[in-house]
């Protein structure tokens, strides 16, 4: 989820998203460009899915090799616009807390909520 904090509480954000990097493989002596995606905006309550498996290239490990960083607050948002670093959401998140299995081909990953504020103090 990606959340506007304002006045200490925190609510959803719609049309914000994420962006998803993945390194070159440690393993291998190439130098391959770096794979970098943005997530579709979220609904009304903030929620977003993005599909790792489909979308990454093959040559990396999800767990390994990729972060999710906190992206765009979306572009009719006035009021939470400055991202914070909840859940490395500045740094980047890895995703590799233990992922869901929902069927044989898909594996559910997830990161902690990120964060927009009002302002850079932090609301």
């Amino acid at each position: 989820m990606i959340f506007c904090k304002w006045n200490g509480k925190l609510t959803g954000l719609e049309g914000a998203n994420v962006r998803v990097s993945c390194i070159t493989p440690r393993i291998t002596q190439e130098t391959l460009p770096v794979f970098s995606a943005e997530s579709e905006p979220t609904d009304k309550k903030g929620y977003y899915m993005f599909d790792l498996e489909r979308n990454i290239p093959a040559r990396h490990n999800i767990k390994d090799d990729c972060k999710v960083y906190i992206g765009s607050p979306g572009p009719n948002n006035n009021d939470c616009f400055f991202p914070t670093n909840d859940s490395q959401g500045l740094e980047g998140a890895s995703p590799n807390t233990p992922s869901r299995d929902l069927n044989p081909n898909t594996s559910l990953f997830s990161v902690g909520g990120f964060t927009f504020v009002l302002n850079r103090s932090r609301d």
